[in-house]
């Protein structure tokens, strides 16, 4: 009910309406060869403060649903290998600070790989990729691209920065529309970066 929770998965959590839900906020661990799906709701959902370290699979077929959606503050780690995907965003945050190390594979099919309404902290080495935006950050925040960061927006911009947010690029960002936008002032560095 109120209180927090705490999920590691080796194997596989399949759920009709959400693989793993922690109302109370707390944290999911999912280990290499593990999996974590859902036909219609999200794949895992926190309710309030929540951490998810993914080495694994985690994924959300619906289009409204995403992979990964946070109610509050919180962070996520996909490691090497690790792979979130969904029809909806990849990564939902819905207010809040979210922080996000990816060195796997984020990708949505049908909206943003990664949309944070609150501030973001994103570090990515990975493959983020949206059928719209590649990352939208709507309150501000920092996003470091390193050398072998990808970030694709398929249909829209790669990245959506606002409230005077930080953009600093060393590997590729790339959008159907511009590759980054920054929405209400901030800043962008561009280091070597494409």
């Amino acid at each position: 009910a109120g209180g927090t929770g705490t999920v590691v998965n080796s194997g596989t959590i399949q759920g009709a309406e959400g693989g793993v839900i922690l109302s109370g906020g707390g944290e999911v661990t999912n280990d290499a060869g593990g999996t974590i799906t859902s036909s219609s709701g999200n794949a895992v959902t926190m309710g309030a403060v929540g951490t998810v370290v993914n080495s694994g699979v985690i994924e959300a077929s619906a289009n409204n649903a995403s992979a990964i959606a946070l109610g509050a503050s919180g962070m996520v780690s996909n490691a090497a290998g690790g792979s979130i995907t969904s029809s909806g965003s990849g990564i939902f945050e819905a207010g809040g600070t979210l922080t996000l190390h990816n060195y796997g594979t984020i990708t949505s099919s049908s909206w943003d790989a990664v949309e944070i309404k609150g501030v973001g902290a994103v570090i990515n080495s990975g493959i983020i990729k949206g059928a719209e935006n590649g990352i939208s950050i709507y309150g501000g925040g920092g996003l470091i691209n390193h050398s072998k960061g990808t970030i694709t927006g398929s249909a829209a911009d790669g990245v959506v920065m606002g409230v005077g947010g930080q953009v600093s690029n060393y590997g590729l960002i790339k959008g159907a529309g511009v590759g980054v936008s920054l929405t209400d002032g901030g800043y962008l560095s561009n280091r070597g970066g494409t």
